[in-house]
């Protein structure tokens, strides 16, 4: 694509060398979470030493990550935060002032990407699919018009997708205070 500055698979360090895995500190995205729109955190993570010792690579936030097999396949995703991922998954980091048109674009064509996909037990898509997605590209000044009104948005976006998150780690931990009658009930204090 015209519009990336790098295209590339993720990559799976191996399990059964735990130093891969901890401590875990490389947030690590599996195709799965792909069904989210906005990555602000993923569930799993590897270690610097699963990243420097595997095909797993660091992604910058702002990446579009496609899903290649399974019932996810043609599904994206953007990441706003650093991360890593999967084998399942390809990332596309776009040029500078693309990161919500690439998005967008990519987004809008998980139909076309899906009809792409090939095998007979799992669905699969390739990073050569996906890199060669056909895109029609603004000429510079609309790019730029684009871009201007549209980060914005995108910024607020995964600030109030963060401010979410963190709302409901507090309503969390407030829950296991009350459950575990470490907090009063309103009302049961007065009796």
């Amino acid at each position: 694509m015209d519009i990336c500055s790098q295209t590339g698979n993720g990559g799976t360090p191996r399990r059964d060398n735990p130093e891969y895995w901890e401590p875990a500190s490389v947030p690590w995205l599996t195709s799965g979470e792909v069904r989210q729109s906005i990555i602000t955190s993923t569930d799993s993570a590897i270690s610097e030493s699963g990243l420097q010792h595997s095909a797993a690579k660091l992604w910058p936030a702002s990446t579009t990550i496609v899903a290649l097999y399974g019932a996810t396949a043609g599904q994206s995703t953007l990441s706003a935060i650093e991360l890593s991922a999967n084998q399942a998954c390809c990332g596309l980091q776009p040029k500078s002032g693309f990161r919500a048109f690439l998005y967008l674009y990519v987004s809008s064509s998980t139909e076309r990407l899906e009809q792409q996909a090939r095998g007979s037990a799992q669905q699969n898509l390739s990073k050569k699919i996906v890199e060669d997605l056909s895109i029609i590209l603004p000429d510079d000044i609309i790019a730029s018009h684009f871009d201007s009104f549209v980060e914005p948005l995108f910024s607020h976006w995964i600030a109030l997708l963060n401010e979410s998150q963190q709302l409901a780690g507090t309503r969390d931990k407030l829950l296991l205070h009350l459950l575990s009658g470490e907090l009063p009930v309103a009302g049961e204090a007065a009796r």
